[in-house]
């Protein structure tokens, strides 16, 4: 027993371990973890790092290309929008034109199909005119002598021709005789 109190006593006969100061494994063990830390962080980190930083940039370059054909494409839309507007004023002032032109067609045919219309008219009622006096011409002498008879017989004595003339003349005049 005497000898496991010994050996228990060499084992309790050590010196605590000072708190303030690291032992001399965990100051190895420090050195390599900050050397290893410092090499990743100069040598891997970076190659980890760039290829995100390129895909960043990537993405900032196709965002700022999105919004240049965005901006592009509005341009291009109002430019468009432009263009039928001004497509629609040209077209309503060629229906404009042509309406006015229509109008003025349509005034000068009426004028002249009422012209034409006036004159046949015209020559309708001169036609008739002339029908109407030689259909008169041609009743008056029958008519005369109708008359000469039946004032003849109304008188009782016989009535010349030339008188039953002018008489039926003044009438057909519109005189009387």
């Amino acid at each position: 027993m005497i000898a496991v109190v010994e050996a228990t006593a060499g084992v309790f006969a050590k010196e605590p371990p000072n708190p303030i100061l690291p032992v001399w494994n965990e100051i190895v063990w420090t050195v390599i973890a900050v050397v290893l830390l410092y090499l990743l962080l100069r040598v891997a980190f970076p190659k980890v790092a760039n290829p995100l930083d390129r895909r960043s940039e990537q993405i900032r370059a196709d965002l700022a290309a999105a919004e240049q054909a965005r901006v592009e494409a509005e341009q291009v839309q109002a430019r468009y929008r432009q263009q039928i507007s001004e497509a629609r004023a040209e077209a309503g002032r060629i229906i404009d034109e042509a309406r006015r032109a229509f109008e003025a067609e349509r005034s000068e045919v009426l004028a002249r199909v009422n012209a034409e219309l006036a004159e046949q008219r015209q020559q309708a009622a001169a036609e008739i005119e002339a029908a109407k006096a030689q259909a008169l011409d041609g009743l008056r002498p029958m008519v005369a002598d109708l008359t000469a008879d039946a004032a003849a017989r109304v008188l009782g004595r016989p009535v010349p021709v030339e008188v039953a003339q002018r008489a039926v003349s003044g009438v057909l005049a519109g005189g009387a005789a």
